[in-house]
């Protein structure tokens, strides 16, 4: 549904180690894809624990370094 939204990307990642290396790995890979430059403030949603996959019940703002 979210893909339907302007503006917004929808990109597959499968891993599950933590949802601290889940947000790192996203994050790069945005940056590697240039889609997301120093100093930009990302809000990231994930399930916690990580297993509860499905269920978003955290966020995460952070600046982009």
């Amino acid at each position: 549904a979210l893909s339907l939204v302007w503006g917004v990307r929808a990109f597959y990642y499968d891993k599950a180690e933590s949802t601290d290396q889940t947000i790192a790995d996203v994050n790069n890979i945005l940056k590697e894809e240039q889609l997301l430059n120093a100093g930009d403030v990302v809000i990231n949603t994930a399930a916690v624990p990580i297993v509860k996959k499905g269920k978003t019940n955290m966020l995460k703002v952070s600046v982009i370094e």
